[in-house]
């Protein structure tokens, strides 16, 4: 697969935002990490091969962009956003765990540590992060959904 790259900034010295963050670039990454996660099986009921998910499940993604969202709630409750960055960036060593076990591939180790490398002291590039996220969580399920099976939820 090509290398992609997160680019929140078209201008980062003057934080101009990628006008395609939060739209195409978010449903690139999408594409990328749900597509990295299948794996092609023998349907025994229709006799033929087909693409299921086999890593990147949405339970599993879900669970990091909940953590996000929680640390989204911490700061609108007046939490210090510098007291707690260094947690939100332990999200790359849950990503790496999580990709150890095998529940997510490396695409997806990618995109957190991607993201998370735009995390300054300004919480407002945790605001860009929590949007990014949540534009990519859209497209992603739209993705996912095409791998389901009755048996999934």
């Amino acid at each position: 697969m090509e290398n992609l790259k997160v680019i929140f900034y078209l201008d980062p010295k003057n934080k101009v935002l990628n006008y395609d963050l939060f739209s195409n670039h978010a449903d690139q990454w999408a594409n990328r990490i749900c597509s990295s996660g299948l794996k092609t099986k023998f349907d025994q009921k229709t006799k033929k091969e087909k693409e299921v998910l086999e890593k990147n499940k949405i339970s599993q993604i879900r669970k990091f962009y909940d953590e996000v969202l929680r640390f989204s709630e911490y700061l609108k409750a007046g939490e210090d956003y510098k007291s707690i960055l260094p947690y939100i960036k332990m999200l790359n060593a849950k990503a790496a765990y999580a990709e150890g076990r095998k529940l997510v591939t490396e695409d997806f180790k990618d995109f957190i540590k991607q993201t998370l490398a735009y995390l300054d002291d300004d919480p407002n590039s945790f605001k860009i992060f929590v949007s990014f996220f949540e534009a990519f969580m859209g497209y992603y399920k739209f993705y996912e959904s095409q791998y389901k099976t009755e048996s999934e939820d």
